[in-house]
This record gives C-alpha cells, structure tokens and sequence, in this order.
C-alpha cells in the first residue's frame, strides 16, 4: 500500500495541472490561454493548430486519437483538409519539440497519443 502511495506522489510530481489552463509537465510548460509553449524556460515557436493538437495529446496522457477525432476536434467538422493534415502537423511537433518530458506516439493503424516521460 505504501508503494502505490508512494507511485501516486511521483507521477503528481511530474504531472501537474496548475491551473485549467496551464499544464506543467516537469520542464515542460503548456498555456492554453495564451497558447505558448516552453521547455526548459525557453519559448517554442507553434501555430495555433500546432498547440491544439499537442496541448490536446498531453492533456490526455495515453489515450489513443484517431486522426478523425483529432481533425473533427481540431480543424472542426466542416474542415476541408485530408487527415493527412494531422500527421504533418505530428512531424512538425517533433522537430520543435525536443522536450524529454513528453513525446507523441504513433498507434499503428489506430492514431496517435502524447506520452508522459
């Protein structure tokens, strides 16, 4: 019992959401109102679309997106683009991101899921 309690204290520690709109993940800082990114206190350049999608992928540590969600989510319902927009914006996120707190995963033939490190 202790061990699990001991676990539980861990992950609080390195996953903590400061605020509704303020995610923190050790060195890692996601703001959802203004809608930057810093890693190691320096600013990460991401569009909009960019941050959407990675603030939507960590805020949900594990769970499994398909491409249909992200871009009914992301884009909207009525967007034009090709789901193919989604893993063009996932390559870009993992050049700009050099991050060792979070990573995005790709699920073979299922979508993609942000990781906690």
């Amino acid at each position: 019992m202790q061990e699990l309690h001991l676990r539980i204290k861990a992950l609080l520690r390195r996953y903590q959401a400061t605020s509704k709109n303020l995610l923190t993940i050790n060195n890692t800082i996601l703001d959802f109102k203004n809608k930057t990114c810093k890693v190691n206190n320096e600013l990460i350049e991401l569009t909009v679309k960019e941050f959407s999608l990675l603030y939507k992928l960590i805020s949900s540590p594990n769970q499994i997106f398909t491409r249909t969600q992200l871009m009914n989510e992301i884009w909207g319902y009525d967007s034009e683009s090709y789901e193919r927009t989604v893993d063009t914006h996932i390559k870009k996120l993992r050049t700009k991101i050099t991050s060792k707190d979070i990573d995005i995963i790709t699920v073979r033939g299922l979508g993609y899921k942000g990781v906690i490190l």
